[in-house]
């Protein structure tokens, strides 16, 4: 069962005059946990020069554990990917997984991607994944998990490419989980490529976690109860929608939505059991004279699920009403969404990082705000992480390895 929480922050504003309110809604799997459907999993492995050594052997390793975990009626695909990318592994079932793990056994970098060097054709790695993921993703939980130690040098190397290659993916309901490995890949385009697929990044600090991380991702599929939910967000007309942000695994300002006359459409991350897929944004109310108002209707859509809500509102020219915060949860979180972009974007310039830290710490003497954070663990979680990161950031000089380390703090929330 799935529900849908809708709350506003002001139940007033001003009759006759151009006003804001906050809105969040919250997308939940309600019920005890069911086994989950066939998963359908795509691993996209960086095979190039580069990956000699402990970085492949763990990446093998890490596959084999996938094919191991796997049920039998699950789906598998194995990519690599080099100066060229390849099907190593077609889309088919595990069945008694032999022949799976035979396949993988045998990828090997190859002798002329050793000698010529690590020349990586990211991009028709993840091409490739999402050919072997598109024709059954609808009917399956679906993720490509991609590995890579480097930035793509051959093949489209704009982060525009691989953007939309990823809203692709996205909106087939295929998740990225992007994994970065040691000090020379582009860690912006693995967020990129996340966040443009609802999916998460990783930046591979030991090798040795390499296989834990490839079933961590699995045991994620497993608890998916919904696959590509949207938000259908009807607008009282003249009203308008700003500053929408996507908080779940990653928190994620949302620019990609469909517009159409009074109607934007948003997608969400999958709902998952014991966790919420959230979004938060402001509605710029018109002028409107004194009574209730619906200034927009909520709709959840995903299969087999539509679930409305109204926003309501009353305009009064009363001020004690309209200057009144009913519920302050949906403007902090949003304030809070917003400085953890700021800070994951501007990690090594403490000037913008600055300004992060004075959205937290003007909310936190906002007592209604304060305690709203306190009483709230996923959002005592996302206030002291970003405030954690800031805080890091604005002390000192930062590593290559620090960034990466930083970013992932704000970007992933645990």
């Amino acid at each position: 069962m799935v529900s849908l929480d809708c709350r506003v922050n002001r139940s007033h504003v001003r009759a006759g005059r151009k006003d804001v309110v906050f809105v969040s809604a919250d997308a939940k799997a309600e019920g005890p946990m069911r086994e989950a459907g066939t998963l359908n999993v795509c691993l996209a492995i960086d095979c190039s020069g580069s990956m000699v050594g402990k970085k492949f052997e763990m990446a093998k390793k890490a596959a084999l554990l996938i094919a191991n975990s796997l049920r039998p009626t699950d789906h598998i695909s194995v990519i690599t990917f080099a100066g060229k990318a390849k099907v190593a592994v077609p889309r088919q079932q595990v069945g008694d997984r032999r022949e799976v793990k035979g396949k993988i056994e045998k990828i090997g970098l190859g002798p002329k991607t050793i000698i010529f060097g690590a020349r990586t054709n990211l991009y028709d790695g993840i091409r490739l994944g999402y050919e072997e993921l598109a024709s059954v993703a609808r009917l399956y939980t679906a993720r490509l998990i991609l590995l890579t130690d480097g930035e793509p040098t051959t093949g489209p190397t704009s982060e525009r490419a691989f953007v939309e290659l990823s809203e692709k993916l996205g909106d087939r309901g295929v998740s990225v989980a992007a994994l970065g490995v040691g000090k020379k890949y582009n860690e912006d385009l693995l967020i990129a490529i996340a966040e443009a697929s609802r999916g998460k990044w990783h930046h591979v600090v030991d090798l040795d976690q390499l296989p834990e991380l490839f079933k961590l991702e699995l045991l994620d599929m497993k608890t998916v109860v919904v696959v590509k939910p949207e938000l259908h967000v009807h607008m009282l007309a003249g009203a308008e929608l700003s500053n929408v942000y996507r908080v779940g695994t990653m928190v994620t300002e949302v620019t990609d939505y469909q517009k159409t006359d009074n109607e934007y459409v948003m997608l969400l991350e999958d709902i998952k059991a014991e966790s919420a897929s959230k979004l938060v944004f402001k509605i710029h109310v018109p002028p409107r004279p004194r009574g209730k108002w619906k200034i927009s209707k909520l709709t959840l859509v995903a299969p087999s699920v539509k679930i409305t809500q109204d926003v309501v509102v009353q305009s009064t020219s009363d001020s004690s009403l309209w200057g009144a915060e009913a519920d302050p949860y949906p403007r902090t979180l949003l304030t809070l969404a917003q400085a953890t972009v700021v800070v994951k974007e501007a990690i090594g310039d403490p000037t913008r990082v600055r300004q992060a830290q004075d959205l937290i710490e003007t909310m936190m003497r906002d007592p209604a705000a304060a305690t709203e954070i306190r009483k709230d663990p996923s959002l005592m979680s996302i206030g002291n992480t970003v405030t954690r990161v800031a805080d890091t950031v604005v002390r000192g000089k930062l590593t290559k390895e620090d960034k990466k380390k930083l970013k992932l703090q704000a970007t992933v929330i645990r």
